[in-house]
């Protein structure tokens, strides 16, 4: 059994691409590779932040978590009581019921059997005693040194159509004159070469894809699109 900084890792392949899950921690995915390729995710084992249920580590790669963001309830710690179960083509893994919040994640994972396609599915369960409103928030976290990749709708449906499409959002941290973003009318591109200053920035996508390539490699990412929801 493989080890990512001291946590025990679980590893699914079909051949073409191999995925690593921690088996105690999480869910977390910490580990992506294409035919032996380097690993694709980034692994950030020294960051941390104090919490007041003890230590919150980003680790890396990808996670779950929910929106709105806020402190401290999006950094409760996941270090420990995962549960792992075995299905066909892949697994389950559950996180514990979440102190303070309540909310219990889990992701279901599969690999396609020919072709280098993995599956996510990401369930946020409330065993609290309140109602509470959220939203999913997939999350992964990519090497330095590609390119990030937003499809973005440029289209006007119809002449009469004169109402704004296309909305950008910008967190207080990020710079309109940032050298590693590039608007065009088709895409939003971000290029991350490396340390720079922290930069967020996003759009509603109603491609329901977005992507990132970096030494040769495009990975991209699908989703649902529900264009009536509260975003």
């Amino acid at each position: 059994m493989a080890d990512f900084h001291g946590f025990p890792v679980g590893k699914l392949t079909n051949g073409l691409v191999e995925l690593e899950y921690l088996r105690t921690a999480g869910p977390r995915v910490v580990g992506l590779r294409l035919n032996g390729s380097e690993n694709l995710l980034a692994g950030v084992p020294q960051i941390a932040i104090p919490t007041p249920w003890g230590e919150y580590r980003y680790l890396g790669g990808h996670r779950l978590w929910y929106a709105p963001e806020g402190m401290p309830r999006s950094y409760v710690p996941d270090s420990d009581g995962l549960r792992v179960a075995e299905i066909s083509g892949g697994v389950i893994l559950q996180g514990k019921e979440e102190p303070g919040t309540g909310i219990c994640k889990s992701v279901e994972i599969t690999l396609h059997p020919q072709r280098p396609q993995v599956t996510l599915r990401h369930t946020l369960r409330n065993a609290g005693l309140w109602e509470v409103e959220l939203a999913p928030w997939t999350i992964t976290m990519f090497r330095l040194g590609g390119t990030a990749i937003l499809p973005f709708q440029a289209e006007q449906v119809n002449l009469d159509d004169l109402l704004p499409n296309r909305r950008i959002v910008l967190w207080p941290y990020s710079k309109m004159n940032d050298p590693r973003l590039r608007l065009e009318d088709d895409f939003i591109l971000v290029h991350v070469p490396g340390a720079l200053p922290l930069f967020k920035i996003g759009a509603f996508n109603p491609r329901g894809w977005v992507a990132y390539w970096n030494e040769g490699i495009l990975f991209t990412k699908t989703f649902e699109v529900f264009p009536a929801a509260t975003h």
